[in-house]
């Protein structure tokens, strides 16, 4: 089986938690927890029923929200009247786009010359991931 593995998305992306049996299967179902909230509060958010025509068991969350942030686990059958084996449960972390952002600190320029005129506050510039290499990150 092809277990879903931890996972960590950016909310309004897309998301898709893998899990795959070694043979076609006759029913999936996807377990979810909120995160924090005790195994008593597992529910069962999604139930697949491939009729033993496929053996993919994935579920793909659109527009994730924070509200789906926690604990998933897989479950699969082969025939109707059997128990679900299940995978072990994956952490799913939703998180802010500007979560790994670099914030560089406000800082005062002071004047070059002696004037009667105020410092230069510089404020705070957030700069996008895509803008700096993770090698000068510190």
């Amino acid at each position: 089986m092809e277990e879903p593995s931890d996972t960590e998305v950016i909310i309004g992306n897309t998301c898709t938690l893998t899990c795959k049996t070694m043979d076609p299967t006759s029913n999936c179902l996807w377990i979810w927890r909120p995160s924090g909230a005790p195994q008593e509060e597992d529910r069962v958010i999604k139930e697949i029923s491939p009729n033993g025509q496929s053996n993919d068991c994935s579920l793909l969350l659109n527009d994730v929200s924070e509200e789906q942030d926690g604990l998933w686990t897989c479950g699969a059958r082969a025939k109707p009247y059997q128990n679900y084996t299940l995978t072990h449960s994956v952490k799913l972390t939703v998180v802010n786009t500007r979560r790994n952002w670099v914030v560089i600190p406000s800082f005062i320029i002071p004047p070059v010359f002696k004037s009667k005129c105020s410092p230069v506050q510089i404020h705070p510039l957030e700069i996008p991931p895509h803008y700096y290499s993770k090698s000068y990150l510190v």
